[in-house]
């Protein structure tokens, strides 16, 4: 009898040491309630995957990348800034057309167009819901998109549609 209770008396001692060094007492959650306002973590650098870049004129760069990441850079490239996307999904491929529109693709069938030079970014309706790759632009003012499985979208209205 003595040694059930011995093994009672540790094993409560070993609760309560684990209880204070987690910070989890009974009836309290293990996971602590974060504010909706509380600022997110920046991305570590193993998520900010780069995966497109396109310059226009001496000075307009943008960049495509993962986690519906468009970096913009007014500067030849010097400073970039993060620009704010409608979309969490990851954006493949970036080309500007002319000196005020851009096009953005990834994920999803995802198609983002800008037409304040990379500032705002709207999504536009796309006709198919595979990943698209790559996107070009074409000296007409158009863009062409690529996905697999021979799958191609193009638009000839500077991305209007």
């Amino acid at each position: 009898m003595r040694q059930k209770i011995l093994l009672a008396v540790v094993c409560l001692g070993i609760l309560a040491v684990t209880a204070v060094l987690t910070g989890c007492l009974p009836g309290e959650s293990p996971t602590p309630t974060i504010p909706a306002d509380t600022p997110q973590p920046a991305r570590p650098p193993w998520q900010q995957i780069y995966t497109g870049i396109s310059f226009y004129g001496p000075s307009l760069g943008l960049i495509s990348g993962w986690h519906g990441t468009i970096l913009r850079s007014v500067d030849t490239g010097q400073n970039w800034t993060e620009t704010k996307v409608p979309t969490a999904g990851d954006l493949n491929s970036i080309a500007i057309l002319n000196a005020s529109t851009a096009i953005a693709v990834g994920s999803g069938g995802n198609i983002l167009r800008s037409t304040d030079s990379g500032q705002t970014w709207t999504k536009i309706a796309s006709p198919t819901m595979q990943t698209l790759n790559a996107v070009a632009a074409v000296s007409d003012g158009s863009a062409v998109a690529v996905a697999c499985e021979r799958t191609k979208t193009g638009a000839d209205d500077g991305g209007q549609a």
